[in-house]
């Protein structure tokens, strides 16, 4: 898996490109694709050759999945930038009129997903859409339930659809406010027979698993919105700040089968520390509200989202994290990283400051692969407190 990271980055190299399409189409077909893909000075792969011909165009991005939650495996992201084919290159923006993605992924403890996505500036970036719909077949191991910390993971099989919908409106100047609505509905079974204690099986345990275990369970809510946006790149932001605060409301005139509230708080800034160097610090506050937790879904509670950490692994109905970038621009389409990060979840904010810290740190490196749009695909080599993980980047780390 890691020769298959390795080869994608290589591709920097107009022999390479050169060499795999004379094999693939013939020497005829290689010459007239290089010229399209390959900048004209330096013979460096560049997708915006021929987005800006074409006036959009696709980029495949193979993916190495190594999320702790799901395992290793492998997946493709299909990147297609609408283009308007009425405008001449050199007058494009930084920001294209819209991007579809279609993505799809299989790990090897079985778990697969499939989805299609879409991303739109419209009216001269006065209206912001997000929207994503799909399927997933999902392994996980959850290490506590309903609040109760488990001495085993219990292993369950999550599969359903999903969707997702958001739209703002640049409200005033970098504001935007909006509005979202998001859907699944899961089916949960377990893998794996769990032997709890007996100690443990409470009966807020015992209703969760009566409650969720083989069967369907449907969650439907509706989102406010409020942004703060004034970074200079979209894909790959080097200044500015980005504060985005969300509130969600799930309730069964909505479609929901259970109550409950989520929040989130999510602070992104970034500071131009010299030419080549820059700094980034991220910081989010996650938390959900219940009258009963053993409504709830187990994948609905917060969790620590670090690279190197299992998304199942450290849940709570509060969660903080901090993470730290920083970036060296090596040349002009090459960029170095290195990142620290901690995270803590616990039962409330108050129950923060003594939960434990859960730790990562890791190096990363990114190429830019379409320059019109400044937009760099990498890697990442993240390490937690259990496990060292590899992940393919595309756009924004955060």
């Amino acid at each position: 898996m890691s020769t298959l990271g390795r080869r994608w980055i290589r591709l920097s190299t107009a022999l390479r490109v050169t060499a795999m399409l004379f094999l693939v189409c013939g020497a005829a077909v290689a010459e007239d694709v290089q010229k399209m893909v390959l900048e004209p000075q330096d013979a460096n792969l560049d997708m915006g050759q021929h987005l800006g011909q074409s006036g959009g165009g696709f980029v495949p991005i193979p993916q190495v999945i190594s999320e702790p939650a799901v395992g290793y495996g492998l997946g493709v992201i299909g990147v297609y930038f609408h283009g308007d084919s009425q405008q001449p290159a050199a007058e494009e923006e930084s920001l294209p009129q819209n991007i579809s993605l279609l993505a799809a992924g299989l790990t090897e403890n079985g778990s697969w997903a499939a989805g299609v996505g879409h991303l739109g500036f419209w009216r001269d970036d006065t209206v912001r859409y997000r929207g994503f719909a799909g399927y997933g077949d999902l392994n996980l191991s959850f290490y506590s339930l309903v609040g109760v910390t488990l001495p085993a993971p219990i292993q369950l099989n999550i599969k359903g659809p999903a969707v997702f919908q958001e739209i703002k409106y640049r409200w005033h100047g970098p504001w935007f406010i909006g509005a979202q609505y998001h859907f699944r509905r899961t089916e949960s079974r377990l893998r794996v027979e769990a032997n709890l204690p007996d100690e443990l099986l409470s009966s807020t345990l015992e209703d969760w698993l009566e409650r969720h275990l083989q069967s369907s369970q449907t969650t439907a809510g509706v989102g406010v919105v409020l942004d703060y946006d004034t970074l200079d790149s979209f894909f790959n932001p080097q200044s500015g700040s980005a504060y985005n605060l969300q509130y969600q409301w799930y309730r069964d005139h909505f479609g929901s089968d259970a109550d409950y509230q989520l929040y989130k708080f999510k602070a992104l800034n970034y500071w131009k520390i010299q030419t080549r160097l820059t700094l980034g610090l991220r910081l989010q506050y996650d938390g959900v509200q219940a009258e009963e937790l053993s409504q709830l879904p187990n994948y609905v509670l917060p969790s620590i989202q670090l690279r190197g950490v299992s998304s199942t692994r450290y849940q709570g109905e509060v969660v903080g994290v901090t993470e730290m970038e920083l970036g060296y621009q090596w040349s002009q389409n090459w960029r170095l990283s290195v990142f620290l990060g901690a995270g803590r979840a616990g039962t409330d904010f108050s129950a923060l400051s003594k939960a434990p810290s859960v730790v990562n740190k890791g190096v990363g490196v990114r190429y830019q692969l379409v320059e019109q749009y400044d937009f760099y695909v990498g890697l990442d080599l993240a390490r937690g407190p259990e496990e060292t993980a590899l992940y393919i980047q595309a756009g924004s780390t955060w």
